[in-house]
């Protein structure tokens, strides 16, 4: 199975940016950069592709979403079995980071992130979705 991706993160109307995505190829390869220029990336094997977005209206919502974007990567490419039990160990994972962070730093006990996840390959797609963020496939 081959598909297309493509992602960028733009400050759009608020001060700040606190969405994180990130792409991955099937072998936990990152692929972020060629994804985020103007061709965009063909990934022939599959792979994980995810978006994070801060919570808004409290402070530390941009560390919230790098820390689940990149828990949530290093979880999933660690563990091993089928993608459903890997995106729920990564999902896990990324939950403790955040209870963890808030736990160190008492400026961020409200940060927050939501995450949409999904996983490609042998032509079927696994995914994850926590908070308001969308996944369309057409």
């Amino acid at each position: 199975m081959k598909f297309q991706a493509a992602a960028r993160a733009i400050r759009g109307s608020k001060d700040t940016q606190e969405d994180a995505f990130r792409v991955f190829d099937a072998k936990g390869e990152d692929a972020g950069e060629i994804a985020a220029s103007d061709a965009g990336v063909m990934l022939s094997s599959g792979g994980l592709l995810l978006v994070a977005d801060g919570i808004g209206g409290h402070f530390g919502g941009d560390i919230a979403s790098a820390i689940t974007a990149d828990t949530f990567v290093k979880s999933f490419f660690a563990g091993g079995g089928g993608a459903e039990g890997r995106l729920k160990t990564a999902l896990n994972a990324a939950n403790q980071a955040i209870a963890d962070g808030q736990a160190k730093e008492p400026g961020l006990k409200d940060m927050g992130a939501t995450l949409v996840a999904g996983f490609v390959e042998s032509g079927a797609m696994s995914f994850v979705s926590i908070g308001d963020s969308l996944i369309l496939r057409y």
